[in-house]
């Protein structure tokens, strides 16, 4: 057996040798083609060996995209952007304190016709009168009440927006600035601001001291309007308002334009001192919507 290899690998050097001789007695140009395809072919032979030869990673298995990555991204359509509030309370120091001290988180009123009628022009709700709703076509816009960002449209009859506003132009002559911070009031918006007074105070006949019951406010009429003084609106609706140079001004002057004090201090009615609540009654049907009171009064 070993003689047998010792004669196989003597033939195996032989046959180099011969195979080497030859090479070198070829033509220049046959041996760089002869190199060159050996190569040519060596290189799949290789490539083949070693893809075999090492294992090859698993594929990967198909995936489902997650809910959470396969989502749209939500368009700005989609969001929810949240309104700057108009009908928010504006801030004073001072807070009100009556009926018409709530009038500073009302919203715009909306004008509307109310068919309720009193039988008894005297059917009085603790010494307060009853009044019927203004009809919608008498009612005209005065302007917006107006503080900081807060603004509201505020409205009154024509007969006492005409005065009002003659009032606010001579006022403004003598550097005095009114403002209109109520107007018109719809009984349904009353009856909120009645309710608010009596969740606070426990009772109606408490509540009526500083607010008038639902269809018993002179704002249902139109012709009563609350006023401020624009330079100091911390006193809007509060008793300091009566130390102003408005309230002075009002005083001296509201009876040439029509306009008088409703509720002054120790009125008959009992309803407490509001010295920013002013009617008018300088024409025909204004004195007659406030005539009850002549008669009830002494």
């Amino acid at each position: 057996m070993q003689l047998r290899f010792s004669i196989l690998s003597s033939c195996d050097r032989s046959k180099s040798v011969m195979l080497s001789k030859l090479f070198h007695f070829l033509p220049n140009r046959y041996r760089q083609l002869l190199i060159a395809t050996a190569t040519a072919v060596a290189i799949p032979l290789i490539g083949l060996a070693v893809y075999f030869t090492f294992p090859q990673p698993p594929e990967p298995a198909a995936t489902t995209p997650s809910a959470e990555t396969s989502a749209e991204p939500e368009s700005a359509s989609k969001l929810t952007i949240t309104p700057i509030q108009t009908d928010a309370e504006p801030v004073s120091p001072t807070p009100a304190t009556d009926s018409d001290a709530l009038t500073a988180i009302e919203n715009p009123p909306q004008i509307e016709e109310y068919a309720a009628q009193y039988d008894n022009p005297l059917d009085t709700k603790f010494n307060h009168f009853p009044y019927d709703e203004a009809y919608g076509e008498d009612i005209v816009s005065i302007g917006k009440f107006t503080r900081e960002s807060y603004e509201r449209e505020e409205y009154l009859h024509y007969e006492a927006a005409d005065a009002f506003e003659a009032m606010k132009a001579a006022a403004a002559a003598d550097a005095i600035k009114l403002q209109a911070i109520s107007g018109f009031r719809t009984i349904a918006r009353q009856a909120d601001l009645f309710e608010a007074q009596v969740a606070k105070l426990g009772s109606e006949a408490a509540a009526a001291k500083l607010s008038a019951p639902p269809g018993h406010s002179e704002h249902h009429t139109g012709y009563a309007v609350d006023i401020g003084d624009v330079t100091l609106p911390e006193t809007d609706i509060t008793y300091e308002f009566e130390s102003t140079p408005a309230y002075s001004w009002l005083l001296a002057n509201a009876g040439r334009f029509g306009f008088e004090l409703s509720f002054p201090r120790d009125n008959q009615q009992g309803v407490s001192f509001e010295p920013w609540h002013w009617r008018y009654v300088g024409s025909e049907n204004a004195q007659k919507v406030f005539s009850a009171q002549d008669q009830f009064l002494p």
